[in-house]
């Protein structure tokens, strides 16, 4: 059979799997052979080629839904996550997950965080939904499960309900304090969210901080201007720090504000680091000292532990994920 003339591109249209068979010049059953990755033994070579090139001629796109329904599942990895700190910790590598992802021929979507989703989720027949450890519930794994998807839980702790990807920021603590104690502070206070929790994110970065400084005094303080000042007024009052290190650069910046419209020495009398090395450390003046990392090392090494979840390979022993830190400059 002959090759048909190309679609007309005016066509407003999308290509269809007939569309792909008459330009190929054969049946649509040698076009879904080939596409389903089945044509071994029953497609020539020459003819997989032409295949090939009239999808990529045309644009043809496989119909997701029926892939999904053919496979048991789809090629769709849901970030679940909500808004949090723990969410713009990870998308700050979300390029690089998304790339890894696509490298493995999964596309990428961000879902929201509700429950009530978990059945939405479960109709899209993805491979996996990734969502905090914080809001895991039976009812989601279930309903992802009998949708033919696998369950990531991801924060700070492990889940019994689903493999975790848990998020070690201990190390990125550690290098914060660390810098102030090789400044030779040794009268350290720690900035943490007020209402902090057990798994969340300034936690597991103040346990870090608090290895490498004995005696740091935790102070908990909302990230708004008038509680900075709250704070630096009570911290000069009764045993003045000579170092300050935030488990964010919000709260870090706040106080280094505050220190200086009370014209305290940065970083003479008080030194201050932040963590996550966010745009306005450059923005203040004198510029923030923070700890941040590599966000697109991080992306990647999500990827590794949800891809091997996909494809029941989990290894608990690898799903433990560590940033390398990294120190911005030594101004405050």
């Amino acid at each position: 059979m002959a090759p048909s003339e190309p679609m007309d591109p005016g066509t407003s249209r999308a290509p269809t799997l007939g569309d792909v068979a008459r330009r190929a010049g054969v049946s649509t059953a040698t076009v879904s052979f080939v596409l389903n990755g089945r044509a071994e033994g029953r497609v020539s070579a020459a003819t997989q080629v032409r295949v090939q090139e009239a999808v990529d001629a045309l644009g043809y796109v496989t119909h997701a839904h029926a892939r999904a329904l053919r496979n048991g599942r789809g090629d769709l990895v849901i970030l679940a996550l909500g808004e949090s700190a723990l969410t713009r910790s990870i998308t700050r590598g979300f390029t690089a997950f998304v790339r890894r992802l696509a490298a493995a021929g999964f596309t990428v979507a961000m879902g929201g965080q509700a429950p009530d989703k978990a059945k939405k989720w479960a109709e899209l027949r993805p491979a996996a939904v990734v969502v905090p450890v914080s809001t895991l519930t039976e009812k989601i794994v279930e309903t992802v499960r009998r949708g033919g998807g696998t369950v990531i839980g991801v924060g700070r702790v492990a889940s019994e309900l689903a493999p975790t990807v848990v998020l070690d920021d201990g190390p990125i603590g550690r290098a914060a304090a660390a810098e102030l104690v090789a400044r030779g502070r040794g009268n350290l206070v720690a900035l943490v969210p007020s209402g902090i929790a057990e798994d969340d994110l300034a936690a597991n970065r103040l346990t870090g901080i608090r290895e490498a400084a004995a005696g740091v005094r935790p102070v908990p303080m909302d990230p708004t201007p008038a509680d900075a000042a709250r704070v630096v007024d009570q911290l000069l009052r009764s045993d003045p720090p000579d170092g300050v290190v935030g488990t964010s650069d919000v709260l870090a910046g706040l106080v280094l504000g505050a220190l200086l419209d009370r014209g305290v020495a940065v970083p003479g009398e008080v030194a201050v680091v932040g963590i996550d090395d966010e745009p306005l450390c450059e923005m203040v003046r004198p510029r923030l000292t923070s700890v941040g990392y590599d966000a697109a090392d991080a992306g990647a090494a999500l990827a590794a532990p949800v891809l091997a979840a996909i494809a029941d390979e989990w290894d608990p022993a690898l799903a433990t994920l560590s940033r390398r830190p990294l120190l911005r400059r030594r101004e405050t």
